[in-house]
C-alpha cells in the first residue's frame, strides 16, 4: 500500500501515480513508466493506494498534479516478499505545524543516508544524515528527526508545503516523498 500526505492548498485537480518497474534516477516520469490511476486521486490529506498485482521487486513511483502540473518522485519502494520489513518516512507530525516538525523513520541497519527536505520548488532547504545503525531485535530501528523551521543559513523558511525525501547512499530515493505543511 502506497501512501502519502498532501495538503488540500496544494491539491488542486488531484494527482496521477505513475509506475516503473526498477529504479529511474530521473525526476522526470519515463515514457515507459505506466500510469496506475485511471481517475485523478481526490483532494486528501492521508492518501492511500494499494498497487494490486505486483511482484516482489523494486518500483519507482511518480505523483503527477493534473493541474497546477508538476511531479514529484521518483520515490523507489521495495515490494517485499511474505518476511519484508516496512521502512522509510512513515509520521509526519504535527502537520500541519506552527513550530517543530518531527519525522519517524524505520530503518534496517544497513540502511544509511539522508533525509531531505525540499520546497516546492524543488530546492533542498534542509538535510540531515541518518542510519539505522543498533537495529533492534526485529531488524528495523526507529529515527526521529526535529525541524525547527530552519532552512539554508538558518534563516526561518516561509509557511507553505516541504516534502521530505529519504535519500539512500545505496539506491537512491526511498518510499514516496511526505508532505510537511508549515504555518507562519
Amino acid at each position: 500500500e502506497l501512501s502519502w500526505q498532501v495538503s488540500g492548498s496544494i491539491a488542486g485537480r488531484g494527482f496521477h501515480v505513475w509506475r516503473l518497474e526498477g529504479e529511474s534516477g530521473g525526476h522526470e516520469i519515463p515514457e515507459d513508466a505506466v500510469r496506475i490511476t485511471r481517475d485523478p486521486i481526490s483532494r486528501c490529506r492521508d492518501c492511500r493506494l494499494r498497487d494490486a498485482g505486483v511482484a516482489p521487486g523494486a518500483y519507482s513511483y511518480w505523483l503527477q498534479s493534473v493541474e497546477p502540473r508538476f511531479a514529484l518522485g521518483p520515490a523507489t519502494v521495495s515490494v517485499p516478499g511474505e518476511s519484508g520489513l516496512e521502512t522509510g518516512i512513515v509520521l509526519v507530525s504535527p502537520n500541519p505545524a506552527g513550530g517543530t516538525v518531527r519525522f519517524r523513520l524505520r530503518l534496517t541497519e544497513r540502511m544509511r543516508g539522508w533525509l531531505n527536505l525540499y520546497n516546492v520548488g524543488g530546492r533542498l532547504v534542509h538535510r540531515w544524515p541518518v542510519a539505522g545503525d543498533a537495529a533492534g531485535t526485529d531488524g528495523k530501528r526507529e529515527v526521529v528527526v526535529d525541524w525547527s523551521g530552519d532552512g539554508p543559513g538558518g534563516m526561518r523558511v516561509a509557511g507553505g508545503v516541504y516534502f521530505a525525501v529519504l535519500d539512500l547512499a545505496e539506491g537512491g530515493p526511498a518510499g514516496l516523498p511526505r508532505a510537511a505543511v508549515v504555518l507562519r
